[in-house]
């Protein structure tokens, strides 16, 4: 047993939920196989490795949330086919972001937040899909690198325009 955990450490998210190494993923099976992971490597059912299965149950918990999340799930699939992620962003959507930054401030709350998270949100689905797409025809794009620090940054706005609205 204690080998196959330390196994299970090793192995990439994709594997670890046994899923297949690509950016479109079905997110039901990724829940059923958090949930089955969380079950079978709880550190209450494992008392005899118990460092283990806390190591375990913190990398299926930091594994399960990489992957649900689309741009979290860029940003490692890049790292898993040695992409650039330090290169800039695209520069229409730094520009088109800080705009509605000071858009934000000058509006009243409700009306106007609702509307700039909707563009965002749109803004965000469609380079989910450049990124997705181009993941499909070739792996090791280095453009996967620009578009995945933009799925981010575009993510960060919008977690903050939730937070305050």
């Amino acid at each position: 047993m204690h080998t196959n955990i330390q196994a299970k450490l090793k192995q990439n998210y994709f594997e670890f939920f046994n899923l297949p190494l690509e950016y479109e993923i079905n997110l039901i099976k990724l829940k059923k196989s958090f949930l089955a992971a969380q079950t079978q490597y709880h550190p209450d059912k494992l008392l005899d490795y118990k460092l283990l299965a806390n190591q375990l149950s913190a990398y299926t918990n930091e594994a399960f949330n990489t992957l649900k999340n689309p741009a979290q799930r860029a940003i490692y699939w890049c790292k898993l086919h040695n992409i650039n992620i330090k290169i800039q962003i695209d520069i229409e959507i730094l520009e088109q972001t800080i705009q509605w930054h000071e858009e934000l401030e000058q509006q009243e709350k409700n009306h106007i937040s609702q509307n700039i998270l909707s563009k965002a949100k749109q803004t965000q689905n469609e380079y989910y899909k450049k990124f997705a797409d181009l993941a499909k025809i070739d792996k090791y794009n280095q453009e996967l690198g620009k578009y995945a620090q933009t799925l981010l940054m575009i993510d960060r706005f919008i977690k903050n325009i939730d937070d305050k609205i």
